[in-house]
């Protein structure tokens, strides 16, 4: 008999091993079954995007329905703010703190900014007095590198670039401006020194291998701006590719293209110098500008009205859409697709071809608004910031 009961149990152990697999195929059906269900019901409702689905197991019920205060700050006039990963980033003229998603304060330090101004990477970001000389990297630990350049010298612009290059644009002694790269170590690896152009901004290219400045000088009694491409090792010659009469205000980069952000038009160039096309503005004035993947432009009416025109450019330089409105527009933001429209009433989310996709109608006590890449947005009161989930 005991010998009968091993034989039973030697021949029940095979077949329960052969069953297991197909037990755990099963587990994996039932999951991808509930994960399409999610999608094609994401669908249904009209949630147009992946997005819409990240959102769904991302943020509770309850911030999904009502606009939910994420950070507290101090209330200053000249606070200017900046998103770094799920951190806010907030400098004034006399302070500069990184607040966590939680609240909670990462980095505080009292400062003196005339003019601050904040620029984010990836895993940095930078704080600078425009036409100071204070500058200050920081990390998303709250670990501070002072930057601060020498007496004497002015800011003109800095830049973070992709892989985190650190481009610092400054007046210099004896020469019309001068342009230093740091990398991640915040080490200098690369220096600009211009004796004939001013520079007015500057930004290592997506790759790390070449440095984009934006020029200007003078030619047969003419001001005339320039795209200077300069290689970071010097195998090669730099590349001067010319952009127009206007004075050129702000370079912007995305993938494989430049964006030339002027006074009357906005130029496009691929990354070796070569121009792909121009929008010009007419005789529309020109009242805010935002870049993701795409450039942003708002447009005042030349009457006494409140009328704007949002225009949204690839970065081909193709026109994506236009969009007429009679609100006052009053600040605009863009991450990824989605641009965020704030107005005296409400915030409207549009996608890049100006679809509207949400909107909230109690925002009139922010200030300005961040749009975020999973079509969330942040609204900037006088003290607080709220979290707005489409």
């Amino acid at each position: 008999m005991d010998s009968r009961v091993k034989h039973e149990r030697k021949t029940e152990n095979p077949q329960r091993v052969q069953q297991s697999p197909f037990r755990r195929i099963l587990s994996l059906l039932l999951v991808l079954i509930t994960v399409l269900g999610v999608v094609l019901a994401a669908v249904y409702f009209d949630m147009n995007s992946f997005e819409s689905v990240r959102r769904l197991f991302t943020y509770s019920a309850e911030q999904r329905s009502e606009q939910t205060v994420l950070y507290n700050y101090t209330g200053d006039r000249s606070n200017t703010f900046a998103l770094f990963g799920d951190h806010l980033l907030v400098a004034s003229q006399t302070r500069i703190d990184l607040f966590a998603e939680d609240g909670t304060t990462i980095y505080s330090r009292t400062v003196q900014l005339d003019t601050p101004a904040i620029e984010v990477g990836t895993a940095c970001a930078v704080v600078y007095d425009v036409g100071g000389s204070a500058l200050y990297r920081i990390d998303t630990r709250g670990r501070e590198t002072d930057m601060t350049i020498e007496d004497g010298e002015a800011l003109i612009s800095v830049r973070v670039g992709v892989g985190d290059f650190i481009t610092v644009t400054s007046t210099k002694s004896r020469y019309k401006a001068s342009v230093s790269v740091y990398n991640a170590a915040t080490e200098c690896i690369y220096t600009l020194d211009s004796a004939n152009r001013y520079v007015v901004d500057a930004n290592v290219l997506p790759g790390g291998r070449m440095l984009a400045s934006l020029t200007l000088g003078q030619e047969d009694n003419v001001f005339s701006s320039s795209l200077l491409l300069s290689p970071l090792d010097g195998a090669s010659a730099s590349i001067t590719a010319p952009v127009g009469d206007d004075v050129a205000l702000r370079l912007e980069c995305a993938g494989d293209a430049i964006g030339v952000l002027m006074q009357d038009e906005m130029v496009f160039f691929s990354a070796d110098g070569t121009l792909r096309s121009r929008y010009g503005f007419g005789n529309s004035q020109l009242a805010s500008f935002a870049c993701g993947d795409f450039a942003a432009l708002v447009f005042k009416s030349a009457s006494a009205s409140a009328e704007s025109t949002i225009v949204t450019l690839s970065f081909e330089g193709a026109v994506i859409s236009r969009l007429d409105t009679t609100d006052e527009v009053r600040h605009i933001s863009c991450a990824g697709r989605y641009l965020s429209v704030l107005s005296g009433r409400d915030l409207r989310i549009y996608t890049s071809d100006l679809a509207g996709y949400a909107s909230a109608a109690e925002a009139d006590y922010a200030k300005s608004s961040i749009m975020r890449t999973d079509g969330t947005a942040l609204l900037l009161g006088t003290s607080s910031a709220r979290l707005f989930v489409p």
